[in-house]
């Protein structure tokens, strides 16, 4: 048969019932210390090399979901315990796995990649090993504040009105930023006293040569994490994961200047997913590496009738249109009280005193009291005014949630991405968007939609 190049071609594929019997799902498990194990729900001899044995030892076919609004996606499977017990000798959490779904007349290069992510639990029963995986977002999902940057205050981007750490009361040394900064300005209850600073850039320190009467904030640049961009692939770095870049987000969303100054237990998945959201992304991981993806920008792919399994559509929910949309951004990482303010005049005060500088717009009148509000990590005003824009157009309008079973396999699918469907009477829409899949077997994907 023609091996398939195309989604189309791979969902004729899926959709003829002829070539069940060829079809197979396959997965590789293996750790950096060269240890692979090979597995299949059929006998099947291929992989990169072409000559690679999988054995059909699989009982529980994998199943995961992956969501919107959910990114540490996981699943499970069952395979038998081989006789000789070598996988005692494992030390089974964080290998890696590559789950692959094809046609076992294809060259293992045009087999789909289903999910890639970490073994994150592995347990012998007396018959049978249970697995369980997810995605590499857990590699993400420790503090950003450990390692060099334990109990330092971290500084992304640009920070207005932080509170720097005092580290030494006997000289008023101050810590801005624990992982040094580009620009400074230091204030005292508002005075601007940065001429009274002397900066340490490089260790992200200054030292005043006054005694401060009132609370000292500072406004701080770290230039080298100034964009969503530049941000992204620092905290990618930090975390020992490769930033795999944006698909489809334009250049202006990826060069917004944000601010983000960490000061708790924040995690490098924490603030990598308010920067996602801060420009209408949201993050796609892939087997090593993390992306930001712009909702709609993945190729359309088209559902016909007998792509969906009879019976399974089912609507879920329907979503209230917004009376009210806002986005905050500038961040104001120290609120205080205007009246302590000695250097600040109105009307400029207020943005000290609110987390946040909030803009809006208000839909048509008359409707349901349903404000729609979204933080941002933004700096400015031009880039939070983009943003409101596409979240206007999103949230103004009435949206339905749909779910339904279709022949498919979860490597021609992407969150987010534009789904056609023709021939389907009995939808009141003809696209929508995929806002959650589940992978039910190897060819089988619950998704959801949003129109």
């Amino acid at each position: 048969m023609a091996t398939p190049s195309t989604a189309s071609e791979y969902q004729a594929w899926i959709s003829d019932p002829s070539n069940a019997a060829y079809r197979v799902l396959c997965l590789s498990m293996y750790d950096s210390s060269g240890h692979a194990i090979t597995l299949a729900d059929r006998p099947f001899v291929g992989g990169i090399n072409g000559s690679t044995p999988f054995d059909d030892w699989i009982i529980d076919l994998p199943t995961w979901e992956v969501r919107i609004d959910d990114v540490v996606a996981g699943g499970a499977f069952s395979a038998v315990n081989p006789a000789d017990e070598t996988w005692h000798g494992y030390t089974f959490k964080d290998f890696f796995i590559d789950i692959y779904g094809g046609d076992t007349r294809w060259p293992f290069s045009a087999f789909v990649n289903l999910f890639s992510g970490v073994i994150n639990d592995a347990r012998p029963m007396r018959d049978v090993w249970k697995f369980q995986f997810r995605s590499i977002a857990h590699l993400l999902d420790m503090p950003i504040r450990a390692g060099t940057l334990a109990g330092k205050n971290v500084c992304i981007g640009k920070c207005f009105n932080v509170s720097p750490r005092l580290i030494n009361a006997s000289t008023l040394q101050f810590e801005a930023a624990g992982n040094g900064y580009n620009l400074l300005t230091v204030r005292n209850g508002g005075v601007d006293i940065t001429g009274n600073a002397t900066q340490a850039a490089t260790a992200g320190t200054f030292t005043l040569n006054l005694s401060p009467d009132r609370e000292v904030t500072a406004d701080v640049t770290n230039t080298t994490t100034q964009t969503v961009a530049s941000a992204a692939s620092w905290l990618c770095n930090q975390a020992a994961v490769t930033w795999g870049g944006f698909a489809g987000a334009s250049v202006a969303r990826q060069n917004s200047v944000i601010g983000q100054y960490i000061t708790g237990d924040e995690t490098y998945l924490d603030v990598l997913e308010v920067l996602a959201r801060s420009v209408n992304c949201h993050l796609i991981f892939t087997a090593n590496a993390v992306k930001m993806a712009y909702l709609d920008t993945a190729a359309t792919i088209t559902i016909g009738m007998d792509d969906t399994i009879d019976g399974s559509i089912e609507h879920v929910e329907t979503v209230t249109p917004a009376s009210v949309v806002s986005v905050g951004y500038k961040p104001c990482w120290t609120v205080q009280d205007i009246g302590s303010l000695a250097g600040i005049a109105q009307p400029n005060g207020g943005q000290y005193a609110a987390s946040e500088i909030v803009t809006s717009l208000d839909a048509t009148a008359g409707r349901v009291n349903q404000p729609d509000h979204r933080s941002t990590a933004l700096y400015n005003y031009s880039d939070a005014g983009r943003e409101l824009g596409r979240l206007w157009e999103r949230r103004t309008l009435q949206r339905e949630i749909w779910r339904m079973d279709i022949h498919s396999i979860g490597g021609l699918l992407q969150i987010g991405q534009r789904v056609d469907f023709t021939g389907h009477d009995d939808l009141p829409f003809n696209g929508a968007n995929i806002i959650s899949m589940t992978q039910r077997n190897a060819t089988i994907t619950t998704i959801e939609v949003m129109t």
